[in-house]
């Protein structure tokens, strides 16, 4: 044996045996999925709450799948956080309110059309998100491309989130248009004509990583199928025994972005130490970008409650909790809320990407169209439900103010926890607060 057939030998030894220690992180409903997956060219929609693991099979699936995958999602900190494209970007959709069929078709896409010959499946996440008409979109861009009638022209589908979590924003003046051509002015990607000729399998992942609560999983479970209210709503009303510092450490969740940045500057003003304010460095794409991962100026005091906006294990999470003990220039000591440990943060990089052609091999590469440094945290006194969304979070005060107005923002509100006694109800919740469409309790049951 040649010392270079060993070598090869060796790398593929530690290969295989990764691929056997990621398997082990798989459950066995996602190591059943990610088979017939593989194996099979079914159109799937995989739902599940809060929790239980979806973006990790994005990630095992994009790593360890033999075919040809292209990830995207709506918006671009869901893109950012599977290192997919935006749907629009990849698929070159105008931001419109509603897109016109013949319109799409009507621009030509050289570049699109390669990368869509070359795609054997496409994951479109957090699909609560997805409006039908950009589905529908999508679908008739792949059979353009590709030359044929076939559903998806011929492209494996495989959709991803949580319909209890927050809807499509349709603009009011667009709902008439949806109602005309949905016949709802509710409308939900399973509304597009795509989806409904696709013959979707729903597959539900129901293992949850995030509480281990029971108690609190069984009524979060209750909001999800809209029922036992009364009970419900008592559970979560029911006042807990808190830690003298609970108030001063807990993350106002609230459903009013004015709220929220107001809570964050009254109590950054409370501080008396010095305040400082860290540029983002950003290229390409980012500068566009009315949403960043972080705050493009990240302004804070020593003594600050900031929250972590990015993973990095072992040391923080996304949602994790902290108290600025020293800011610097090139670093940030935090001390971590749940263990207390000093973390010594330094910037971190965000890259967007696209998908591209090499010009020499004529293979589809993830080009990168932007970058993002900053350091990967965030005041942390409040934050919208919607900014909330995915994050875990370690305490919080449940504000809804005057009240709940949309589909599923009650649930990601009150499922951001590991436990009951980690969340404090600011404003007594009424039933009238849970806001549930009948329409994704009859696609879902």
């Amino acid at each position: 044996m040649t010392p270079k057939t060993n070598i090869q030998e060796i790398n593929a030894l530690k290969s295989v045996s990764k691929a056997v220690k990621d398997l082990d992180e798989l459950n066995l409903t996602q190591r059943k999925l990610f088979d017939k997956i593989e194996h099979t060219h079914a159109n799937i929609f995989i739902q599940g709450q809060a929790g239980t693991g979806k973006s990790t099979f994005i990630k095992y699936l994009k790593k360890h799948s033999q075919k040809r995958i292209r990830l995207v999602a709506p918006t671009a900190i869901a893109a950012l956080n599977i290192e997919g494209a935006t749907i629009h970007s990849m698929f070159t959709l105008p931001l419109s309110d509603f897109l016109i069929m013949r319109e799409v078709l009507s621009t030509r896409r050289r570049k699109l059309k390669s990368i869509l010959k070359k795609t054997d499946i496409l994951i479109i996440d957090e699909v609560s998100m997805l409006r039908p008409d950009i589905l529908d979109a999508i679908e008739a861009l792949c059979c353009q491309a590709r030359g044929t009638l076939a559903l998806f022209g011929g492209i494996q589908i495989i959709l991803i989130g949580d319909l209890c979590q927050l809807p499509p924003i349709i603009k009011p003046s667009a709902a008439p248009i949806f109602k005309h051509e949905y016949n709802t002015a509710e409308p939900y990607f399973f509304d597009a004509k795509s989806y409904q000729k696709g013959c979707f399998e729903k597959i539900e992942l129901t293992e949850v990583y995030r509480q281990n609560d029971r108690e609190l999983l069984t009524y979060l479970q209750n909001l999800r199928q809209n029922i036992n209210l009364p009970q419900t709503v008592s559970y979560f009303n029911r006042t807990e025994t808190y830690p003298p510092d609970f108030i001063s450490t807990a993350v106002t969740i609230t459903p009013y972005r004015a709220k929220a940045d107001s809570i964050n500057n009254r109590r950054l003003m409370e501080l008396k130490t010095k305040e400082h304010t860290y540029e983002a460095k950003l290229t390409g794409s980012f500068e566009k970008m009315p949403d960043t991962p972080s705050p493009k100026f990240l302004t804070l005091k020593e003594g600050a409650l900031v929250i972590f906006n990015k993973n990095n294990y072992p040391d923080y999470i996304n949602g994790t909790s902290g108290i600025i003990e020293k800011l610097d220039d090139r670093a940030i000591i935090v001390r971590c809320l749940n263990d207390n440990k000093y973390i010594t943060v330094r910037r971190e990089e965000w890259k967007s990407f696209a998908y591209d052609i090499d010009d020499i091999s004529g293979e589809i590469k993830e080009k990168e169209t932007g970058s993002f440094i900053q350091f990967p945290l965030q005041l942390g006194y409040a934050l919208t439900i919607h900014k909330a969304q995915g994050k875990t979070l370690d305490r919080v005060i449940i504000d809804i103010d005057r009240g709940a107005f949309a589909h599923g923002q009650l649930y990601v509100a009150l499922s951001r926890t590991r436990k009951k006694e980690d969340m404090l109800i600011k404003t007594t919740l009424s039933e009238d607060d849970i806001i549930f469409s009948s329409r994704i309790k009859s696609f879902l049951s």
